[in-house]
């Protein structure tokens, strides 16, 4: 396990749903007297759905790589660095998170 291997869409399974959750609840009532019910179903599922499918990837991703280099990683940026020690705010998936 030397390097994992960069990728750009871990954030967004765990981010998506949040930000279906946050538009429904912030802007829910205003979109369903504007524009009905399905909107706010449609803010309500097609993340989650989204967000399924990206696992779906990443599983994917970790199937076709080898054994000992089954680790994929989603940095965002450098949270805190003293000296030699380096802490980013990442995502991370590995064999075990990818089944849970």
């Amino acid at each position: 396990m030397d390097h994992p291997i960069q990728t750009d869409y871990l954030r967004w399974i765990v981010l998506l749903p949040l930000v279906g959750a946050a538009v429904n609840g912030l802007l829910g009532a205003v979109l369903q007297k504007r524009i009905g019910k399905w909107i706010i179903s449609l803010f309500a599922c097609a993340p989650v759905l989204i967000s399924f499918l990206l696992s779906l990837q990443a599983f994917l991703d970790l199937l076709a790589l080898k054994p000992d280099e089954r680790f994929l990683i989603d940095r965002l940026y450098p949270w805190l660095s003293v000296g030699s020690l380096r802490v980013d705010m990442a995502f991370w998936v590995d064999p075990l998170s990818a089944v849970m």
